[in-house]
């Protein structure tokens, strides 16, 4: 019996070993994936919980922190980081509102370099899968206090971000797939400008 409860023992022990050196090595491998990035393209979906619809459109980064959501249906609107500023815009409207750059994703975005080990983020948990990896990414205030939580999903072989998953403070959970991912690739640097219009530049002085 003892030798039983014995082998017991060291087989969770070398179970546990297994998947701690499992994950050490899939955040070594998204982290340097992340850490490599300095520009990306890609076509996304959105997938909202409540709404009927999907949005679609087409997503730029651009290091160091800038980055431009550009929304092309149902409406055409645009989220975009000029490195210093963030910005919404609705197009259809011409509105424009001024975001603090921590906003949804911009903790993450917005760093000088992609990565998991940054001030405002903490690792929160690790999911292995046959042809993934899933971590769960908290984002913190300034008192870090925990404000959003992201879920990013990358490809295993090679490794490539793929899903991002948030869900707010409210419990609203979005979903954005990406598709035709281009890492690298040089970028019109005008993405990346805005300036607002010029009878709300009192609004937007810093």
């Amino acid at each position: 019996m003892q030798h039983m409860i014995f082998q017991m023992t060291l087989l969770t022990l070398l179970t546990l070993t297994a998947v701690a050196e499992g994950v050490d090595e899939a955040a070594a491998r998204v982290e340097q994936y992340l850490n490599d990035i300095r520009s990306m393209e890609a076509s996304f979906s959105q997938y909202a919980a409540g709404e009927a619809y999907v949005a679609e459109g087409a997503f730029y980064y651009q290091q160091p922190g800038k980055f431009l959501w550009q929304y092309v249906t149902p409406d055409p609107q645009k989220l975009v980081s000029t490195g210093s500023q963030l910005f919404y815009q609705d197009e259809a409207t011409g509105q424009v509102t001024q975001l603090p750059l921590s906003f949804g994703l911009g903790q993450l975005l917005t760093q000088d370099k992609l990565g998991l080990h940054h001030a405002g983020l903490t690792t929160a948990d690790w999911v292995l899968g046959p042809d993934y990896y899933e971590v769960t990414v908290k984002l913190l205030d300034e008192e870090d206090t925990p404000m959003n939580q992201v879920r990013l999903v990358f490809d295993k072989q090679p490794v490539q971000l793929r899903q991002i998953i948030t869900t707010d403070q409210l419990g609203v959970r979005t979903m954005v797939a990406l598709s035709d991912v281009s890492h690298n690739v040089e970028l019109d640097t005008a993405l990346f400008e805005f300036t607002p219009p010029q009878y709300e530049n009192e609004q937007f002085r810093d």
